[in-house]
């Protein structure tokens, strides 16, 4: 074998390699920016990074005195859900949604919030159930089905099934900021990888 030859055959292996690593990766975790597909809708836009923990419990002192005055209403339970939420204390934000979801149990948004929450916490079976609640409330809701693809495949191993979950989502939402990524995930499970 000439040494040309021998060089070529080199850099063409290692281009393989390279490029299958990169599939590979795509394939076993999240792409980006699918871990967190949704934000709550209805936040304070605070930036968990500046802003001091005397703050946010500043905050959450007036929404528990606005869910006191506000009994039977969802709102307030909603805001102190998505400020933590946004803090990631997930935990605690799931449990605001819980209540939240008790006076609007079809809210489509509250559930797939409640989902993501869930997710967040390690329970994905969890997470599934919300976000298949969420379908059901509201078929055309796109991001519980975009959030039900991730947590199928990505935590439960469900290739199937997340494909019909992102299959909806692409029907849905063709045009969607996400839409050509879940595309070529689709695409790539597809044809085995």
């Amino acid at each position: 074998m000439k040494q040309s030859n021998a060089i070529l055959l080199a850099l063409a292996a290692l281009i393989v390699g390279f490029v299958g690593g990169l599939l590979f990766a795509a394939y076993k975790g999240p792409p980006p920016g699918l871990e967190e597909a949704r934000r709550p809708a209805s936040s304070f836009d605070l930036k968990p990074e500046s802003q001091p923990d005397a703050d946010l419990e500043a905050k959450m002192a007036e929404l528990k005195a606005q869910i006191e005055a506000n009994a039977g209403k969802p709102g307030p339970y909603i805001q102190a859900g998505n400020l933590l939420f946004d803090h990631e204390r997930f935990d605690e934000a799931v449990r605001y949604y819980e209540k939240a979801l008790e006076l609007e149990p079809e809210n489509a948004d509250l559930l797939t919030d409640a989902g993501i929450c869930y997710r967040q916490l390690k329970q994905p079976d969890k997470a599934v159930s919300y976000f298949r609640r969420a379908r059901k409330a509201d078929p055309g809701h796109p991001n519980s089905a975009l959030n039900l693809g991730i947590v199928l495949l990505h935590d439960l191993g469900d290739k199937k099934a997340a494909l019909e979950a992102w299959r909806e989502y692409l029907a849905l939402n063709p045009q969607g900021p996400r839409a050509d990524m879940i595309r070529r995930v689709v695409a790539q499970i597809e044809s085995g990888g």
